[in-house]
This record gives C-alpha cells, sequence and structure tokens, in this order.
C-alpha cells in the first residue's frame, strides 16, 4: 500500500506553487493533506474533494477546475468506470489533470491494473516515476494547453493565398 506522506508529495507541492491553481479538485483514498501547505499561501483557493463511491454521479454536480489531482481511485474501481472517471475528469472538469497510479500487475490487491500506455491513450504524458518498495508508482498529466501543437502548414499562409483568387480557375 501506499505510504503517509505519499512519495510523490513533494512534486504535489511543487506543481501547485508553480501553477497557482484558484481551485483544485481532490480525488483521493485518504483523506489527504497534499494540499495543504499550498492552501495555507493561497487562502482563496477553493479546494473540493471527492470520496472514492461513485465518483461519476459526484462529478455531474462539479464545474470545472484549474487544477485536479487524482490518487488512490483509479487503481480501486473497475477499468471500464475508472476510465470513464478519467475521461470526463479530462473534457469536462480540469483545465490540468494529475494522475498517480500503480503501474504493472505487481499490485494485486487492486481491483485494475494500468500500463502507461493506457495513459497515453487519454493523451496524458508520464511526469514522474517512483519506486514504490520494488513496485513502480508514476504520475502522469493531461494539459489542453499542450495536448497537440498546431502543425506549421495548419495556417493561411499555406493555404488561403488571397493574392490569387480570380486569378485561375480550378
Amino acid at each position: 500500500m501506499l505510504m503517509n506522506p505519499p512519495v510523490y508529495a513533494d512534486d504535489v507541492t511543487k506543481l501547485l506553487g508553480q501553477l497557482k491553481p484558484r481551485s483544485i479538485l481532490l480525488l483521493d483514498l485518504p483523506a489527504s493533506r497534499i494540499c495543504s501547505a499550498y492552501l495555507q499561501e493561497q487562502p482563496e483557493c477553493q479546494l473540493d474533494h471527492l470520496i472514492n463511491e461513485d465518483v461519476l454521479a459526484q462529478l455531474l454536480t462539479r464545474g470545472r477546475y484549474d487544477c485536479c489531482f487524482v490518487a488512490n481511485v483509479l487503481e480501486r474501481m473497475e477499468k471500464a468506470v475508472a476510465g470513464q472517471v478519467l475521461a470526463r475528469l479530462r473534457d469536462l472538469h480540469a483545465a490540468r489533470l494529475f494522475v498517480v497510479v500503480p503501474i504493472g500487475e505487481e499490485w494485486p490487491e487492486l481491483a485494475s491494473a494500468w500500463e502507461m500506455t493506457d495513459f497515453i491513450a487519454y493523451g496524458m504524458r508520464l511526469v514522474r516515476s517512483y519506486d514504490q518498495g520494488g513496485k513502480c508508482l508514476q504520475m502522469h498529466e493531461f494539459d489542453i494547453g499542450d495536448y497537440k501543437r498546431t502543425p506549421d502548414w495548419l495556417n493561411p499562409k499555406h493555404w488561403a493565398h488571397p493574392e490569387r483568387w480570380d486569378k485561375e480557375r480550378w
């Protein structure tokens, strides 16, 4: 099981310090104090914490957050339901989404096993890997702002050519 404090606590503190979110949605099985240092510095930040029971129903009443952090939750759900939660968070509720999850089959006590490719399929990128007693724990991030760079060819310079209008017949 995960240690207390979690091995990723320092990284979360650094990320929050860099991002300076005004609202945070936290999905974490134990009532984590992972955001407490940031909240002391930024008391105007809104923190909402969801419990691990029927997360999809709880998300129906939630809006959009600057940052969403998920730990100790997805691996305790059936993978199909966890995938729906992950997609909903990514698409509707989080400007930036961070997920910490055990990777691989070495975690037999959990309801679902995750691989790095699962998170790549959701458009996420690896932030960091952690060693948790010989087992792998990973933090992944989704940020719509850098999800896909606009290709160079996709701009008016390559396709509009208003100077050629009425000069050639296609």
